[in-house]
């Protein structure tokens, strides 16, 4: 575990870019053009589906896709507030 954290942070931290012959820092975030960050993108919409999409929710939830970062899903309620919950 120590060497996977090492590896990532080595890959995630100080990060550089080149624009316009200047150097710039990334001080937050990870940018998308690192290896590894659509694999961390959908692990991490993978973590977040499963704390929402449940078996005893499947029955609310007629469709549900998703592409990396872009989400679809339709819910059928009577109000605003059963939506949301």
């Amino acid at each position: 575990m120590k060497l996977f954290n090492l590896a990532l942070s080595a890959a995630d931290n100080d990060l550089l870019m080149q624009f316009d012959s200047r150097v710039y820092f990334q001080k937050r975030g990870l940018a998308m053009g690192v290896a590894f960050s659509p694999d961390l993108t959908n692990l991490y919409g993978v973590y977040h589906e499963l704390q929402v999409l449940n078996p005893n929710r499947s029955a609310t939830i007629p469709l549900y896709r998703r592409y990396i970062d872009d989400n679809l899903g339709l819910v059928y309620t009577l109000n605003e507030e059963q939506a949301l919950e």
